[in-house]
Parts: structure tokens; C-alpha cells; sequence
């Protein structure tokens, strides 16, 4: 066994890697050996080959050496946790199991700890460092895209300004932290959904009039509007738009008004607003039976205003159902070429700001290349041929919502639209895309928030799981 208490912890996650394990076993046993005073932790992240034999035999002719073992493959993030969770040294390396960057390096990433620094990274994007294996276009462009948008959203300012006291040596992968073992994560909920069941909302309000399946009643509920009969029929021309609006007091009269003209049924879903926009929305189907209003008890989130408003589109008889946002971006001009399209597809019809034609309007470029970025990163990751995933204009038939199975979908805030993509695509149903011009809000706030984007990334990395694993 390695000492109780060594220098170095060097962890390093195995997913099949019988071929080129033995080769990064023998490079680091040989530059640590000379040193001593180390451990080398192998965490099998649930091998199908012979990476574990490997592993074991490793452990028995080297004291130095500890093996891990997850029971089913869960990822490379927590194959290194679970790593790094029970190491011993007073530094970390983490590291892959090709060693693409040398052992060597470390000598690096050890005078970056000495002089202060709380991680070392060893970085390719730095410059100084270099890239000796030439990788393939789209692998180094889907890298480069997907640290623009770490940088922007998690870590904002980091090339620009460096938090003090870390430093980014030249090369690769190499990571190496002091201190020991990081704290587990809590346990998660198991049910992450929220409270988006229908017994979680509320009781419905006056047996006489029956309500929309879930509605609570409005936010102050003086003056709440009684509901009639009629806001029950089935949908006239199988037509449903669905508005989710939380703030959007200045907005949802002209959107709802746009789409009215054309026609179409307007199911507006509220979240408890408090700038008015539920009263509003009472207001609005008070006066046009087309128009009808659910309210929920707090901010529920987006994807789950489309799955509840769906499913009563669907009770109702709708054959195409809408989502469009309630802040005046998406232009009603735009909305009956969508319909007309998933009518004819006969699966999803997306509004695409991306492909020719498509536009968009008043964003500054951080924007814009953020939102290119994340398409692109759907893209390469999902193998889709959507150019736009994460537009929220869009329209899906009767069809694929039914065979789609709601209940299956996770994503529940504005990943929800790419995992609707995704799952439409799988299910081998056509995925169309009609170019819009997109217009930013002219009143309002935004709801994208950086925990949104951060969710979205996650989702995009769980689907990818599930891509390759079928």
C-alpha cells in the first residue's frame, strides 16, 4: 500500500481503455518512481473490456497503485470525483488515460501551486502552449466554441482578468490542486421536476364553472374572473398558441392581438407575475373567447408551462400546437409559415433564426455568438441537422406529442427546446426549419439567466449519454 499520508495523489478515469492504459501506467510509474512518495489512484468508470484486469495487475506488481471501480458508467466528471474523493496527497493530479499531455509537465503545474496558486491548468488555449497531434477540424472548433461559452457564462472575464493567485501553465490536460479530498455532493432530489404536478397547484376555484386542468387562482385574487362554459370548447380550427409569461405586462397585449388576427386560439400560461400580466391576461379573455388564461401558483419554469398547456391543447382537440414567446420577438407574420409547415411535415416546424433567410435583430454580438455557439454545440454533440435548436417558435403536430410521451421529457427550463428537437428526431419524425426574423424585446428583462445556460449544457451532455449508449 502507498504511504498514509503521500505528496502526490495522481488520479487518472478509465472508460475502456485496455488498449493504451498500460502505456500511461508505465510512463508515470517510471517519472514518479524516481521521486517517490506518491499514489496512483485508477478509477474504472465501468469498463466493458479489459480495463479492469489491467488495472488489477497494475495494483498487484506496483504499492503504489489503487484501483476504484464505479458499477455502470457515469461519466468522466464522476469517475474523477469519486477519484479525487478518496485520495490521500497533499497535491492532485487529475489526468487522462492516453497521458496526451507527458508526465513531464507536472513539473509545470507544481511551481504554479509554489508560487500561489490554488489549481494549475495545464491549457492549450494559452499562448506559449502547443498542439504536437493534429486534431480534426470540427474537434478543435467544438472545443474552442464550448470554452467561449464557459467563459462567458460561468467564468466572465477570466482571459481578460485572472482570478489571482491561479496560473495556466503551457500544456494540455494536466490539472493539479492541493489540499486532499474534495467534499461528496449532497444527494440530489429525486424528483427535480419541481412542482409541476397538477395537485401541487392548487385547488380549481367554483365547481360551477369549470377551469383549465391545474389553474390556481390569479395573483390578488380580487376581482378574479369567474370562467365560462364556453373558454372549454375544443379549439375551432386546431390551432393552439401558447404564450408562457412571467413580467410581460408591457408585451402580451400586442403579441396576443398579432396572433388573434390570424385566427388562432391563444392559451396564455402565467406565473404568478407580480408586475400585473396575470390580470392582464384575465383582461384579455374577458373580452375574446379565443383567448383563455392559466395561472400557477409560482414560477414553474418553461418547459413546464409548454408540457401542462399541451396537455390540455391536446385534451381540447388541437392538431398543431404553438410555442411562441409572450415578448414581442417572435412576430406574428411569422407564425402561419411554421403552422403550414408542421402541417405538411407532420412532426416540428421550427422558426430558425440560422438558416438563409432567418435574422435577427438588436442583439450585440456576445449575444449572437453565444447563441450560434450553443446551436453548434447541439449539433456536434446531438448529431442533429437542426440549425436553430434553441428557437422557442415553433410548432409540433398532434402526432408527435402523442407519440413523443411528455411525461419522458426532463428538461424543464429552456433546454426543454432542445430536448424536444432531440426526442423528435429520435422517434424518426421530420424536423423542418422556416426562416423568421427575430427581434429583441423592446420592453422587459430577459429570463435567460446563466444557471439557464448552465442547465442547457448539462442537458445537451445527458442526451449525448444517451445518443452513443443506444
Amino acid at each position: 500500500m502507498a504511504s498514509a499520508s503521500p505528496r502526490l495523489s495522481v488520479v487518472i478515469p478509465c472508460y475502456n481503455e485496455e488498449q493504451r492504459l498500460p502505456l500511461t501506467i508505465e510512463q508515470v510509474e517510471r517519472y514518479l518512481d524516481k521521486r517517490g512518495d506518491y499514489e496512483l489512484i485508477l478509477v474504472d468508470d465501468g469498463s466493458h473490456d479489459g480495463t479492469r484486469r489491467v488495472m488489477d495487475e497494475a495494483a498487484a506488481r506496483h504499492k503504489n497503485v489503487r484501483v476504484e471501480a464505479l458499477r455502470e458508467n457515469r461519466g468522466k466528471g464522476r469517475a474523477l470525483a469519486e477519484g479525487v474523493k478518496v485520495s490521500l496527497g497533499v497535491e492532485v493530479l487529475v489526468t487522462d488515460a492516453d497521458l496526451s499531455t507527458p508526465i513531464e509537465e507536472l513539473e509545470k503545474l507544481e511551481a504554479a501551486l509554489a508560487a500561489g496558486a490554488g489549481v494549475a491548468i495545464g491549457s492549450r488555449a494559452v499562448k506559449g502552449s502547443r498542439v504536437e497531434l493534429a486534431q480534426p477540424i470540427y474537434r478543435v472548433l467544438m472545443g474552442k466554441v464550448f470554452n467561449l461559452i464557459v467563459q462567458a457564462v460561468l467564468l466572465p472575464g477570466t482571459r481578460r482578468h485572472r482570478p489571482r493567485g491561479v496560473r495556466r501553465p503551457d500544456d494540455g490536460r494536466l490539472r493539479l490542486r492541493p489540499g486532499g479530498a474534495v467534499p461528496g455532493q449532497e444527494e440530489r432530489c429525486a424528483h427535480r421536476r419541481g412542482a409541476s404536478r397538477l395537485e401541487e397547484l392548487g385547488a380549481d376555484q367554483g365547481d360551477a364553472n369549470p377551469q383549465l386542468d391545474g389553474h390556481v387562482p390569479p395573483r390578488r385574487e380580487r376581482q378574479a374572473r369567474a370562467w365560462r362554459p364556453e373558454c372549454r370548447q375544443a379549439v375551432t380550427d386546431g390551432v393552439l398558441v401558447v404564450l408562457p409569461t412571467f413580467n410581460e405586462v408591457e408585451n402580451l397585449e400586442r403579441v396576443v392581438e398579432g396572433v388573434r388576427r390570424l385566427g388562432h386560439d391563444v392559451l396564455i400560461v402565467d406565473d404568478a407575475s407580480p408586475d400585473g400580466t396575470g390580470e392582464l391576461a384575465d383582461r384579455l379573455a374577458t373580452a375574446d373567447k379565443g383567448v383563455r388564461v392559466l395561472h400557477r401558483a409560482r414560477k414553474l419554469g418553461l418547459g413546464s408551462a409548454y408540457e401542462e398547456a399541451f396537455r390540455i391543447g391536446l385534451a381540447d382537440g388541437a392538431q398543431l400546437l404553438v410555442e411562441m414567446d409572450a415578448d414581442g420577438s417572435h412576430l406574428a407574420g411569422d407564425l402561419d409559415g411554421i403552422v403550414e409547415a408542421a402541417r405538411r411535415s407532420g412532426g416540428l416546424a421550427i422558426g430558425s433564426r440560422y438558416v438563409p433567410g432567418g435574422s435577427i435583430e438588436g442583439w450585440p454580438y456576445h449575444r449572437w455568438l453565444l447563441s450560434w455557439g450553443a446551436n453548434f454545440y447541439c449539433r456536434m454533440l446531438l448529431g442533429l441537422q437542426t440549425r436553430d435548436c434553441t428557437s422557442g417558435f415553433r410548432c409540433y403536430t398532434r402526432d408527435l406529442l402523442t407519440h413523443m410521451g411528455l411525461d419522458d421529457v426532463l428538461s424543464q427550463g429552456y433546454s426543454f427546446q432542445i430536448e424536444m428537437v432531440w426526442r423528435a428526431r429520435r422517434l424518426g419524425y421530420s424536423v423542418v426549419e422556416v426562416p423568421i426574423r427575430f427581434e429583441d424585446r423592446v420592453a422587459g428583462a430577459s429570463k435567460v439567466s446563466r444557471g439557464e445556460v448552465r442547465r442547457a449544457l448539462w442537458t445537451v451532455l445527458r442526451l449525448s449519454l444517451g445518443r452513443w449508449r443506444r
